[in-house]
């Protein structure tokens, strides 16, 4: 059953991974690094040019407050993917557990 045309999303879901892919835990946490490390890459690169314009007299690219925002995005992300690790590392030791058992 296809859902009704008004209640489809209006844009695809970006993926780093291949279909085929979708569904493997290992690929899935490779995906989400990629995908943090790019986003923190880019906070830290705004905040630095930034600080830059602001160092040079230049007027600042956004509002200190709005770093702070920036910063705090960051640190959430990094968090989130130190989460991430840590639950793909459970799983990957309860499955040496496993096969050790076997």
């Amino acid at each position: 059953m296809s859902a009704p045309e008004d209640m489809k999303p209006l844009y695809k879901q970006f993926s780093w991974l291949p279909p085929i892919l979708e569904n493997d835990a290992n690929a899935r946490f490779a995906s989400n690094v990629l995908a943090v490390t790019y986003g923190c890459s880019t906070i830290a690169n705004l905040i630095r040019r930034n600080d830059m314009a602001a160092d040079n007299g230049d007027p600042p690219l956004f509002p200190s407050q709005d770093a702070d925002c920036l910063i705090g995005l960051m640190i959430f992300s990094v968090d989130t993917l130190r989460d991430m690790a840590e639950d793909q590392i459970d799983r990957l030791d309860a499955v040496a557990l496993k096969g050790a058992k076997s």
